[in-house]
């Protein structure tokens, strides 16, 4: 469980990295809209933490 846990969480991290780079890149380039990337990022991000939850619930 806890190898599962802790690859869930790389994975999160690197989501999080990723909206992160857009989010700046946004503010660098206002003429681009990356809100669709945007949240498909965050659906992502979304469908991780559910996982790692139901890992959690799965192992009580």
């Amino acid at each position: 469980m806890e190898e599962k846990i802790l690859n869930i969480c790389s994975k999160l991290f690197d989501k999080l990295t990723i909206l992160k780079g857009y989010l700046i890149l946004g503010k660098e380039h206002k003429k681009i809209d990356y809100s669709l990337i945007l949240i498909n990022e965050i659906n992502e991000i979304d469908s991780l933490i559910c996982e790692i939850v139901d890992t959690v619930k799965n192992n009580e």
